[in-house]
């Protein structure tokens, strides 16, 4: 459950498994320019996961969710399971004031894990146990990973910025009501025409 008052104020609850609260002296902090802090050289994980978000097309009347949970955006989480255990709350609050200005509601990825491969009885009108009502889709996105190595040039023989590419893992689930399935993805997003943005999007792993 997502709750937002007075800009910034908002409560973040996934049953036992997650509580956060953010206060409004949380709506206080440096500015980032061009998504790279200046005090780290860093890209700020909010400019990577907004651009992962606001990428995503949903079908036709499909209901669109995303688990804000940052995790290790490494090459051995594949799974919404994977993702769960590497996940963490450092920077959870600035993912959470990103969903609230776009307006994206939040969910528990892990809510439709029974629901993978259920089968419904013939003429069956119910959603099968663990699967929701109507099509959901649901991300997670982890922590961007520079995708340059430092020392990289461009063909013109110019230094290229190895933060200007990175890399990170998103698992997306779709649950519809009588199965889900989920895929591991590789994402690239660089900094192109003024704005982070999604380069590509490479398949990594499918399960359902």
């Amino acid at each position: 459950m997502l709750r937002t008052s007075l800009g910034c104020q908002a409560a973040l609850h996934f049953g036992a498994l997650l509580t956060v609260s953010i206060g409004t002296s949380a709506c206080v902090g440096n500015q980032v320019k061009s998504g790279v802090d200046p005090s780290t050289g860093l890209v700020a994980d909010t400019v990577t996961f907004e651009a992962i978000v606001r990428s995503v097309q949903p079908a036709a009347g499909q209901v669109f969710r995303v688990d804000p949970r940052p995790f290790l955006s490494d090459s051995g989480t594949v799974s919404v399971q994977d993702a769960r255990v590497r996940a963490d709350t450092m920077g959870l609050g600035a993912r959470l004031r990103v969903l609230a200005r776009r307006g994206v509601d939040v969910a528990d990825a892990s809510v439709f894990s029974s629901c993978t491969n259920a089968v419904a009885a013939p003429g069956e009108d119910m959603p099968s146990v663990g699967c929701p009502a109507v099509r959901t889709l649901v991300v997670m996105v982890g922590r961007s990973r520079p995708t340059l190595p430092p020392g990289t040039y461009d063909r013109a023989g110019q230094p290229r910025d190895a933060r200007s590419r990175q890399t990170v893992r998103m698992i997306e689930t779709n649950a519809a009501p009588t199965a889900a399935t989920a895929i591991a993805y590789d994402v690239l997003v660089g900094w192109t025409n003024q704005r982070w943005q999604v380069l590509s999007r490479r398949p990594v792993f499918f399960d359902g």
